[in-house]
């Protein structure tokens, strides 16, 4: 059930040229490309509303699931010459680390140098 959620609300991105890949049962990763930091942020924030409003509307009273929504985003303005795209991905990581490590529904990010 997680899993169709999670595509669902992925598939709903309104973002030219963006894709997700699967990372497990229960985590997506999103690319935006030419996207603005800020931009972003919103659109995690909107992303997380869906997927809790979702899984509000699925959840079972009688079974003792609960759900936990954060995400982590890192955006780059002006790549270096000797930019290393998987620094991108790293970053997002700690991100999303620090986000879990907080409330449900938080949201971290970085600008990437």
């Amino acid at each position: 059930q997680a899993t169709q959620v999670l595509d669902a609300v992925c598939l709903s991105v309104d973002h030219a040229g963006y894709f997700y890949e699967t990372v497990s049962k229960t985590r997506r990763t999103l690319v935006l490309p030419d996207c603005e930091r800020r931009e972003a942020v919103t659109l995690a924030r909107t992303l997380l509303a869906r997927l809790q409003s979702l899984a509000e509307q699925l959840s079972d009273p009688s079974q003792a699931i609960s759900w936990s929504c954060c995400a982590g985003v890192a955006s780059v303005s002006i790549p270096s010459k000797n930019f290393l795209p998987a620094s991108l991905l790293e970053t997002a990581e700690r991100c999303l680390h620090a986000a879990g490590q907080t409330t449900s529904g938080a949201v971290k990010s970085l600008e990437v140098s």
